[in-house]
């Protein structure tokens, strides 16, 4: 989740990095390698939520209501500071859209939870020979077919959607269920078959997120394409270095858990705090400043919507809906 806060302190319309870094700079060039290597940010969220859930046979909507309640108190919150300070004012429409949970990745991750207990009991009706083979064809058609379709598409500036096996709009590039259900796919089979990552050492898997990274950040100033969710070197990427972290024996760290159970609440919130951070004066000035500036709003969003986050389970967190619940 830092690093979507990275990613989002660089994107134009949001924190607006790209939009004001001067051209040509060591600053932008470090930037292009931020982005580069926080994009697998997503994907690897997804491949921890499919780890950890492999196991599930149950699901229900109470997740997606508590998800559903902390988007909107979030948004209920900042809506009414938008309206102090004046950014906002108060009309219907205004009111309506700050209480919808409009986020993309919201609706396709509630999605994929309700679907998790059917994806986990067709894997584990698959053996490990089938297992592979149905990644690979997954991999191929969804990450590689649509990467190929879409950096076709921005040599030629015309659309090559026939190639690819995702029709239509962004879900070319990653923003689908279909890209989730395959990173939880990865995740649920590397729990199912842990001993793939005693395969590869630490410095091999190292080794690979940097190559990755510089590979991509190369292709990034020629096509955007290298910049999807589904690119497969964003996803070579996300897997390596979740397994770089899953191979160490870090035990339970309290304070890790406790950071990390705001993840959530952080996504919602950090599109509203950019504003606050002076963020072209910073991209423009001195470097070091710079990278430290980078990392010093990621932290600090980071802290807030922790912040929120305990406030809104300190407040609402507790009600508990009979909700319907099934299992596999």
């Amino acid at each position: 989740m830092l690093g979507v806060v990275v990613l989002h302190y660089n994107v134009s319309s949001i924190g607006g990095g790209f939009a004001v870094v001067p051209q040509g700079s060591i600053n932008e060039m470090l930037m292009y390698f931020l982005e580069s290597l926080c994009i697998a940010a997503v994907d690897i969220f997804v491949l921890i939520t499919g780890y950890f859930m492999a196991n599930t046979k149950k699901s229900g909507l109470y997740k997606p209501f508590y998800l559903v309640s902390q988007v909107i108190f979030l948004r209920v919150i900042f809506y009414i500071v938008d309206i102090v300070t004046k950014v906002k004012t108060v009309d219907f429409w205004t009111v309506l859209k700050s209480l919808l949970p409009m986020y993309w990745f919201v609706s396709v991750y509630i999605a994929l939870y309700l679907l998790a207990p059917f994806i986990n009991g067709f894997l584990n009706i698959l053996s490990a020979k089938k297992l592979k083979i149905f990644l690979l064809l997954i991999f191929l058609m969804f990450s590689v077919g649509d990467t190929i379709a879409n950096a076709l598409s921005e040599v030629q500036g015309i659309e090559f959607n026939e190639l690819s096996f995702i029709s239509g709009g962004a879900s070319v590039h990653g923003y689908s269920i279909v890209q989730f259900v395959m990173l939880y796919c990865i995740g649920a089979s590397i729990r199912k078959y842990p001993q793939v990552v005693t395969k590869f050492k630490s410095s091999v898997l190292a080794l690979v997120v940097i190559l990755c990274t510089v590979v991509i950040m190369g292709w990034s100033f020629m096509e955007a394409t290298a910049l999807n969710y589904n690119d497969p070197l964003v996803m070579v990427n996300a897997v390596a270095i979740f397994m770089l972290f899953l191979g160490r024996d870090m035990g339970s760290i309290r304070w890790i858990n406790a950071l990390a159970s705001g993840s959530f609440a952080v996504y919602v919130v950090n599109p509203y705090l950019y504003r606050y951070f002076d963020i072209p004066r910073f991209v423009a000035g001195n470097t070091g400043i710079y990278l430290l500036h980078t990392l010093g709003v990621a932290v600090a969003i980071y802290m807030v919507g922790w912040i929120l986050g305990n406030l809104y389970d300190l407040l609402l967190g507790k009600i508990r809906p009979k909700l319907p619940e099934y299992e596999i």
